[in-house]
């Protein structure tokens, strides 16, 4: 055989195996994925009691890749079990879609002989969720969940290194009322790590566990927070230590300026940016004491909360609930044993004019307590009192010690107020007045502070014990109001008045002290603080003004008369009966 023969026959081979190759790779692909493809439609939509239907328009897989993408999913709720929730029979149902469903670093061995999915990364993007939540149903969420109603026992076992959502809006509605929309999240950023599917002893796919979760979006929003944005740098949820931390959180409201005050607002506008928030043992089951959501604890560092309130508007615009009754609207039975805030400061802003600058109360350095904060009757059972214990810096000067009770169970919301002030100079209370009322004080210091009363959802009543001593103020014209070059005028002769009237002091060990009388009534447009706040300033003012004075001293003299009134008639029935009984002695 010559030299030149040998050769063509060789290259004549390499050519024949590389045609063999191709054909094999092009009709073995195809057989392989058209098998891959019919395995993967087989585990779903093949439970007959199932709650949803998996929709898509295409399906695309790539041997070479380890690739499959899907287009037009969509996972909707079947028609019976839009009849379920709506008849209270089950509690939350999911609708989901997305334009494109890319998953990656599929293992199409496990998945053929095994039945084992096995996955690098699922990625979606600008995908739509909406979950529908029955409040009044009491069948657990976990029952109506996506995984066990869409995917039969077919499918062994799942692992999934990692899932990306790109830009998902999220959606709560509330059913089966009307216009339900309750909760609405946009631009949302979704990455969980290590997720394992698996089976429980029924051989039925509704055990779904992750090692992390980690969740960012720049807007928030629903019914009840529809002109504010929530930021945050990131969400972490860790399945094995039942923890969720939230960092650099941010609740504000969108095109607000509290010192622009020729603009009017509504009445209560919050604020919050939090440093970091921790909650512990999160439990799904209640930990076994009722169908809900349960926490053991949540700490909270660095909260920084405002709130600005403007009095120029018309009263009762609309209706602020208090405490208990804000807890009792969570739409879902929830329980949490302690939160622990530290590090954190509270401002109020109050606006009474546009000529004035705003009332300013800060409090820094706050640490509170709350103690069993729930709504549900099971826990209330257990400890129906909510409770709120804490201290903080009053304007950077003196101490302030607080205690709040909440009765959970009682017919109507109220609050029980209890707190303590420690020594506190007078010189900082002038930044807080004196914008607002052109009131200053030339001298004085506060002793103690001691207030007690109950605050329901239409009236406060209660007594402040004002301790103080070296009393002088000054009002004045503010400058905001005065004509444009004149300077600050000092008003004299009211000065002179005021002085003469106001007690300069109020001696607390003296007979002639003075209580001051808590008595406000709220009105419904009044939010928590403002309700708070006004309550104090009530009590204040009767301290001050001579005609509550003189009736705050004649009212506790007539109950002191009234007192030993009733003790000398318990006296005299008493000495009369022993006399009475000696006279039959003899």
């Amino acid at each position: 055989m010559t030299k030149s023969r040998r050769h063509k026959i060789i290259v004549r081979t390499i050519l024949i195996l590389i045609g063999i190759y191709f054909l094999i790779d092009i009709f073995g692909g195809y057989v392989v994925e058209t098998i891959i493809k019919n395995r993967l439609e087989s585990y779903i939509n093949d439970t007959p009691d199932r709650l949803y239907d998996i929709s898509y328009r295409t399906i695309e897989i790539s041997i070479a890749d380890r690739a499959v993408r899907l287009g037009k999913i969509k996972v909707e709720p079947r028609q019976n079990a839009i009849d379920s929730i709506m008849q209270n029979k089950l509690s939350t149902l999911t609708y989901f879609e997305t334009d494109t469903f890319y998953f990656e670093g599929f293992s199409f061995v496990k998945l053929i002989l095994f039945n084992k999915l096995k996955l690098e990364e699922i990625f979606s993007r600008n995908p739509i969720v909406k979950i529908y939540i029955n409040p009044k149903a009491k069948i657990p969420p976990k029952e109506s969940g996506v995984t066990a109603n869409t995917i039969n026992t077919k499918l062994k076992k799942g692992y999934i290194k990692y899932f990306k959502i790109e830009n998902g809006n999220f959606y709560i509605y509330k059913v089966p009322s009307k216009d339900s929309l309750y909760f609405k999240l946009n631009s949302s950023n979704l990455i969980v790590d290590k997720i394992d599917i698996s089976p429980d002893a029924r051989e039925t796919i509704d055990k779904v566990r992750f090692r992390t979760f980690h969740f960012s979006a720049s807007k928030m929003f629903g019914d009840f927070i529809e002109h504010y944005s929530i930021k945050t740098d990131s969400i972490k949820l860790e399945q094995n230590t039942k923890t969720l931390n939230i960092r650099n959180l941010s609740f504000k409201p969108k095109d607000f300026v509290m010192t622009n005050k020729k603009v009017q607002f509504a009445h209560d506008i919050p604020s919050v940016d939090v440093g970091n928030i921790l909650i512990k043992g999160i439990s799904f089951k209640g930990n076994g004491k009722f169908d809900g959501y349960y926490a053991s604890k949540i700490n909270i560092d660095k909260l920084n909360f405002s709130l600005s309130t403007d009095k120029r508007l018309p009263k009762n615009m609309n209706r602020k609930p208090l405490i208990g009754e804000l807890i009792k609207k969570v739409p879902l039975p929830f329980a949490v044993d302690t939160v622990n805030i530290k590090n954190s400061s509270i401002f109020y802003n109050e606006i009474v004019s546009a000529e004035k600058d705003p009332l300013k109360v800060l409090f820094t350095d706050v640490n509170l307590t709350v103690l069993n904060a729930t709504n549900t009757d099971e826990m209330q059972k257990i400890n129906p009192d909510l409770t709120i214990k804490g201290d903080a810096m009053f304007l950077d000067a003196g101490k302030l010690d607080l205690t709040v009770n909440v009765p959970l169970t009682a017919k109507e919301d109220k609050m029980i107020v209890s707190a303590h002030l420690g020594p506190t100079p007078l010189a900082p209370v002038n930044k807080m007045l004196e914008g607002p009322l052109g009131v200053r004080f030339i001298s004085g210091n506060i002793n103690s502070v001691d207030l007690n009363f109950i605050a329901d959802t239409k009236h406060s009543e209660g007594k402040l014990l004002f301790d103080y001593s070296d009393l002088s103020i000054q009002i004045f014209k503010s400058k905001e109001s005065a004509k444009k070059g004149l300077k600050e005028k000092n008003k004299w002769f009211i000065n002179a008045v005021a002085n003469g009237i106001i007690k300069k002091t109020n001696d607390r060990n003296s007979d002639k002290f003075v209580t001051g009388i808590i008595d406000y009534e709220r009105p419904q447009d009044i939010g928590i603080q403002g309700y708070l706040f006004r309550s104090i300033k009530s009590g204040l003012i009767s301290t001050f003004k001579p005609g509550t004075r003189r009736k705050a001293v004649k009212e506790e003299k007539k109950e002191v008369k009234t007192e030993k009134k009733q003790e000398k008639s318990v006296e005299k029935p008493a000495k009369r009966k022993k006399q009475n009984s000696k006279k039959k002695n003899k």
